[in-house]
Parts: C-alpha cells; sequence; structure tokens
C-alpha cells in the first residue's frame, strides 16, 4: 500500500511516494502556488495523479502544509505563506479532485510526529520539537497524542514574547527572529555590517569555525533564547525528551550551546531542583515533515502502527 505525500511550503512543495513503513519510493519538487487557489489546488491534484500513474493504486494523500488547520473538519483558516488558503475547507475543495482519502497536518507538527513515530522521540510519552527555520514552529506531544488546542495555535512558538513590547510589535522581541534560523542570520548580518541577502546558516557557521568571535557571542546569546522557550516547554508540560530541529540544528556546536544555555538557565531556580530538559537534534531534516504526515494520515484513519 502506498501514499502520496506532500510537503507544501512557501517557495517550493515537495512531495514523495511512500510505503504504509514510511519506506520513500520517490521524491520530487515543484514550486508552490501561493496567490492562486485553483492554481494550488490543480498542483496538489496534479501531484495525486502523477503518483497514481507512475505507481498505480495510491491509497492516499497526506498533506503538510503551514497554518492554523482543523484536522478533523478540514477546515484551514489560514495556510500561513500560502496566502489564497485562506478560511475554507481545504479537504473538501481537495476531494472534489482526488479519489482517495485526503488529511492536512500542520507542518511543525508533521515534523514532531516523524520523531516519534520513527527518530528520536520513539517511545517517549511527553515530548517536543523545536523546529528553526523562518520562523520557530513546535510540535508538542503530551501522552502520546499532538497536541493542537482549541484554536489549532498550540505549538505556535515564533509568537514566543522575549521582552516588554509596549502597544507596538517589535518582532526582534518575538521568538520568529530571536530564535529562528532567519533571525541568526539577521543578527550575524547587523554585527557584521553585511547585507543580509549575503548570508546563511552554513556561512554563519563558516564564520565561526575561521574564529571569528563576535559571531561566536552572538550564536551563544542566540542558543539562549532557544534554549529559554525549551526551559518553558520543560516546565509546563516536563517532556521526557525536547527534540531541534531545522537546517541549523545539524549543526553540533548549536546543539551544545543551547543544552549548555539550558543547563544554566535551570540552575538559576538551585532552591527547586527544576529538571534540566534533555535537548537531541532531529533524527529527520528535509524529510521530517513528510515523514510525520504519512503518520498523521495513518492515525486520522484509525492506524498508529
Amino acid at each position: 500500500m502506498n501514499y502520496a505525500v506532500i510537503d507544501v511550503g512557501g517557495t517550493f512543495t515537495k512531495y514523495a511516494v511512500m510505503t504504509a513503513e514510511g519506506e520513500f519510493l520517490r521524491k520530487g519538487k515543484i514550486p508552490t502556488e501561493t496567490e492562486d487557489l485553483d492554481l494550488f489546488l490543480k498542483s496538489i491534484a496534479g501531484i495525486y495523479e502523477e503518483a497514481a500513474a507512475k505507481e498505480g493504486d495510491i491509497a492516499g494523500v497526506a498533506l503538510s502544509m503551514p497554518g492554523f488547520l482543523d484536522v478533523e473538519t478540514g477546515y484551514a483558516y489560514n495556510g500561513g505563506g500560502v496566502y489564497c488558503v485562506r478560511e475554507m475547507n481545504l479537504i473538501e475543495a481537495l476531494r472534489k479532485r482526488i479519489p482517495v482519502p485526503v488529511t492536512m497536518e500542520n507542518d511543525a507538527r508533521c515534523a514532531a510526529l516523524a520523531e516519534f513515530w520513527h527518530g528520536n522521540l520513539a517511545g517517549c510519552r511527553n515530548a517536543a520539537a523545536v523546529i528553526l527555520g523562518t520562523g520557530v514552529g513546535g510540535g508538542i506531544i503530551v501522552n502520546g497524542e499532538i497536541l493542537r488546542g482549541k484554536h489549532f495555535v498550540a505549538g505556535e512558538l515564533s509568537y514566543f514574547i522575549f521582552d516588554d513590547m509596549g502597544d507596538e510589535l517589535d518582532e526582534k522581541k518575538l521568538a520568529s527572529l530571536a530564535a529562528s534560523a532567519r533571525g541568526l542570520v539577521g543578527m550575524v548580518a547587523e554585527a557584521k555590517g553585511m547585507p543580509e541577502d549575503e548570508l546563511d546558516g552554513v556561512k554563519v557557521f563558516k564564520m565561526i569555525e575561521e574564529g571569528d568571535e563576535t559571531v561566536r557571542e552572538i550564536l551563544w546569546k542566540f542558543a539562549g533564547n532557544v534554549a529559554r522557550i525549551i526551559c518553558i516547554i520543560q516546565i509546563i508540560i516536563d517532556p521526557e525528551r525536547v527534540v531541534v530541529g531545522g537546517g541549523i540544528s545539524t549543526q553540533p556546536l548549536l546543539i551544545e550551546m543551547i543544552r549548555k544555555q539550558a543547563e544554566k538557565t535551570m540552575k538559576l531556580f538551585y532552591w527547586s531542583d527544576m529538571p534540566v530538559p534533555e535537548i537531541e537534534p532531529c533524527r529527520f531534516f528535509n524529510d521530517s515533515n513528510l515523514i510525520g504526515a504519512l503518520y498523521s494520515h495513518k492515525s486520522q484513519l484509525g492506524d498508529k502502527s
């Protein structure tokens, strides 16, 4: 039994044909249609049609995408950077074009579910994933179930506030910049007087490898911001483990710094014996949303194997 699994991003849509066990049979990528709803729906249906033509019987379509999504009803309150998806029943619209079961799940929750199924959260009952990308995504698992919340915003860590903003929004005081990969690149660019579009995460860590102490100090502060979020999660749900994902989480130095900053933060509560969070990198990176979307699809249809 094979599935068409689709990960919709703000720029590209990745897709794969996968077995029920999560094995990849084929992968591909197309630009994301973000402005025109009809073109967006056609692109998703086209992926299914191609999979059915090449692989034969496709049992279902599993969709990962940003936004506030009611997976039970199929209603999308918004689609994040997929601007054409807003205040609509997305699954109902797709089922008019796709003759097999279709499900959807928030992309950061998919990353958490991938780790819960086959990754570094396997065996945990209470756990969380913190995904460092353009913003800060999160997936929270409580008693073996993904937490979505009443308004489907549980785990939207980009909105974590680090300081008083007064009466106006200051994104630099939100996790969306203070603890995201985009924010790290911006901090380094500002400190070094460089155009931000000339930098990326790889170049930032290369600068540290070459002995740039200014950039290393910025990374230490950045790791502290991420650690603060993780410590709040620790206090709220007391997880067995927290994993950190996103492209920059492949850097061992970052994980080491986050661990040290988390330990430093929790030691402030010396009188209460607060546990230090157990922090690991994600096992899956570029494939995490696809793997988690498949797990969510199977779960929603009653198969949690």
